[in-house]
């Protein structure tokens, strides 16, 4: 019985038909497949070898033209459609946050309090977004010398805001405290001793979530701003040059 072959896609003009073979989420890639698409056309016909792209070389094309070129209002509409799909679906060289918040979109009271959690955190004095988005919203910490410190909050596509603490201590201590407060949490990854976890899920409003960010971000900003803290000084004046260098005070 002959194999059925059916390209997912057909562009034809004037002489030349192109035929569309696309692969997503590691579908693997079959040259029996495209063998079998070449049988569409008849005996004799001129057929060029086979082009390979990356979806992440389609998504720089499309950008590259897309600022480069003017379009009707029409195919802007469209190609700005097309750029912002591949990035939803992680399809860019670089990640970007529409690709995290595309997994909540269809979860609105999580998607709300994730877009409140992130403007939170890009608020913080001394904190900035880690621009390498890959799974997740990490967020850093900047010492006076401006030399940023690893993760002290994360927002995971996976389902999981994480306290990335500076001592195992502490971070069970916060676990224990977040599985006493949602029912049903726990820690989904037990080799990260010095996190805590917290499922998505469980978590109904920002305001439930604010304490263990304002707590991540404490333990790692006493770790490298204990200006605020006389007592780890022996003279106090230089406690507060110390403090009126790095808080412009």
């Amino acid at each position: 019985m002959k194999k059925k072959s059916i390209p997912d896609a057909m562009i034809s003009f004037n002489s030349t038909v192109l035929l569309i073979e696309a692969k997503i989420d590691n579908g693997r890639f079959d040259p029996q497949q495209i063998k079998d698409h070449e049988k569409k056309f008849a005996d004799g016909e001129n057929i060029q070898c086979p082009k390979y792209y990356y979806w992440e070389d389609i998504h720089s094309y499309f950008v590259e033209i897309n600022q480069s070129d003017t379009f009707s209002g029409v195919t802007n509409f469209l190609l700005a459609q097309f750029i912002l799909l591949l990035e939803n679906m992680g399809l860019s060289k670089s990640k970007t946050v529409n690709f995290i918040l595309a997994h909540f979109i269809n979860q609105p009271d999580i998607y709300e309090v994730v877009v409140k959690a992130r403007s939170y955190l890009e608020s913080l004095p001394y904190v900035k977004p880690n621009p390498d988005i890959k799974d997740c919203f990490g967020f850093m910490l900047f010492k006076p010398n401006s030399v940023p410190t690893r993760k002290f909050f994360s927002i995971s596509k996976k389902g999981i805001y994480i306290l990335h603490m500076m001592n195992s201590k502490h971070a069970e201590e916060q676990q224990m405290k977040a599985n006493k407060q949602f029912s049903g949490n726990k820690k989904k990854y037990v080799q990260g001793e010095k996190e805590a976890h917290i499922n998505i899920n469980l978590v109904s409003t920002f305001e439930e979530l604010k304490p263990y960010i304002d707590v991540a971000y404490q333990d790692r900003k006493d770790a490298h701003y204990k200006e605020n803290n006389p007592l780890h000084y022996n003279d106090f004046s230089v406690s507060n040059k110390m403090t009126m260098k790095y808080f412009g005070r």
